[in-house]
């Protein structure tokens, strides 16, 4: 799911890079901090849990890392394995400017359709590290998780602080 040139949202499936990685005869995924897409290092657990993805080698920056998926980088290995549905990680702007286009595309009665199949496994919402509104602290983060839980009724969203 691309919709960066229509709505400024965009999502990197497990699907596109799995294709991409084939394409390329690749083993490896690289995945780094990024500032512009706070939600891309988090994805390397989710990654992980699809099954298709091994974590291979990580480092770190100097200073504390509890999470070890949310400081450095992590580099994956495919295992060749059909990966598991796993949410998307996203910031709640992201799930937001998904959500909008969504809309705008396809209507308020069609979107929440339109949402699954482009994002079958939900969305997971982390913390924007450039923002200081936090997902614990923020009235429209709650009323984010809840239009996404009635979106993914079988598969509410989960919510992971960075």
């Amino acid at each position: 799911m691309n919709m960066e040139a229509s709505c400024g949202a965009a999502a990197l499936s497990l699907d596109a890079v799995r294709g991409q990685m084939e394409r390329s005869g690749s083993r490896y995924l690289l995945l780094t901090e990024d500032p512009q897409f706070p939600g891309l290092f988090p994805a390397a657990s989710q990654l992980e849990r699809s099954g298709a993805f091994r974590v291979a080698h990580t480092a770190y920056l100097p200073g504390p890392a509890e999470d070890p998926f949310a400081h450095g980088l992590i580099m994956l290995e495919a295992t060749g394995r059909a990966p598991q549905p796993v949410p998307a990680t996203m910031t709640p702007a992201a799930a937001r400017a998904a959500i909008d286009c969504r809309v705008a595309e396809k209507g308020e009665s069609g979107y929440a359709a339109e949402l699954r199949a482009d994002l079958p496994g939900g969305i997971r919402l982390v913390d924007d590290p450039n923002d200081r509104i936090t997902l614990e602290n923020s009235a429209e983060a709650a009323l984010l998780r809840q239009e996404l839980d009635e979106v993914y009724r079988a598969s509410p969203t989960t919510t992971a602080p960075q």
